[in-house]
């Protein structure tokens, strides 16, 4: 069985792949699924990266989404 890494890389060096990969941009729908608010999601990195890695777990997705936010880059929360 192909592990999601081997699909992902298989993918680009441009070989077969069983399947595409799954890779979402999830976002405010991964933030509704731990039950947080999108603006703590967008402003906290540890809430962003909880919310991203549930949704990945539970849909089987071949990565975890990391659509950075500036608020997170630099540290900042409101």
């Amino acid at each position: 069985m192909i592990t999601s890494r081997e699909r992902v890389l298989t993918l680009l060096v441009g070989k077969p792949v069983d399947r595409p990969p799954a890779m979402p941009i999830t976002m405010m729908w991964a933030a509704d699924l731990i039950g947080a608010k999108y603006h703590d999601c967008a402003a906290r990195a540890e809430i962003q990266a909880a919310a991203q890695c549930a949704a990945a777990r539970q849909f089987n997705f071949d990565h975890v989404s990391v659509v950075s936010d500036p608020c997170c880059e630099m540290g900042l929360s409101s």
